[in-house]
């Protein structure tokens, strides 16, 4: 848990997509690898994440056809800084 807790930090910080994206993959791989023990809710409780998050990751893994369209086309999403 301390790993995701230093992320989140640094994510925080940054607030770059690329960040979050790998740091939601590893809380997906996470819940993967921990869930017969603990179970998906319990999980989620402790990490930044919900059920329906980490579910719907699963159905987007299972069938790609359901990501959004930005996301099959491969665009992330572009923050602009707004005061420079």
């Amino acid at each position: 848990m301390k790993y995701f807790e230093k992320h989140l930090h640094i994510l925080r910080r940054r607030n770059s997509t690329a960040t979050f994206n790998a740091i939601m993959q590893d809380m997906i791989a996470f819940v993967d690898d921990h869930r017969t023990t603990h179970g998906v809710e319990s999980i989620c409780k402790v990490l930044p994440i919900a059920p329906s998050t980490y579910y719907a990751r699963l159905a987007v893994r299972a069938d790609p056809a359901l990501a959004s369209s930005r996301c099959q086309r491969g665009n992330p999403p572009v923050f602009k800084r707004v005061l420079s």
